[in-house]
């Protein structure tokens, strides 16, 4: 089973409990269970970190680190339409679709896994 990570969990695990230069141990286990296929970032969702100028940016664009982390299938646009539609508003204007941020994609890739989210077809 592959864990799909949200942007959130790096960016509060940097900044609350595991600041990168005083737990190290914590980004190269999260690095290895990436190389094991145990956990994965959407580009979309990696984008949100790799962007960064801070020391979380750097690390997610380590080209080692970026090979494990990044999951490495498209988003699937008709579940990502769905999610939009039915998960937030079929309807959405220019600005308000922005605020939305990358979580469509996340929801769209864990639907498109194999047995769907909590193992439920889609």
């Amino acid at each position: 089973m592959t864990f799909l990570l949200d942007a959130n969990v790096l960016i509060d695990a940097r900044r609350d409990y595991y600041p990168m230069n005083r737990v190290p141990e914590f980004w190269d286990w999260l690095q290895s269970e990436a190389e094991a296929g145990r956990v994965k970032m959407p580009r979309e969702t990696w984008e949100e970190i790799s962007e960064g100028s801070d020391e979380l940016g750097e690390w997610a664009r380590d080209p080692a680190v970026k090979a494990a982390l990044l999951l490495d299938v498209d988003v699937d646009i008709g579940i990502l339409r769905r999610v939009v539609n039915e998960g937030y508003a079929p309807d959405l204007s220019d600005t308000e679709t922005p605020r939305l941020g990358k979580d469509p994609f996340l929801i769209a890739h864990a639907l498109s896994a194999p047995g769907g989210v909590c193992g439920r077809d889609h």
